[in-house]
């Protein structure tokens, strides 16, 4: 678990500059909650069935290349 929060902090330090847009909340459909900072999107996937990611994974807690698996999230681009 904290090798993979160190992946979040290193991938956010990379991709999020210090005059990045702030925050906001995204609709990704029912079961997902998702928002987003500067050039990075955030995804949990709460529901059962996986989810469709909209984009290149940075870091997800589960490898299931395009998708988001149930009770998984990711950080991806876009």
């Amino acid at each position: 678990m904290l090798a993979f929060y160190r992946r979040v902090i290193a991938a956010r330090r990379d991709h999020l500059g210090a005059g990045e847009p702030g925050f906001a909340w995204l609709d990704h459909g029912p079961g997902v909650l998702a928002f987003a900072r500067g050039g990075l999107t955030c995804l949990l996937n709460v529901s059962a069935a996986p989810v469709a990611l909209p984009g290149e994974a940075v870091v997800a807690s589960a490898e299931d290349g395009r998708m988001l698996a149930p009770d998984t999230a990711a950080w991806v681009l876009g």
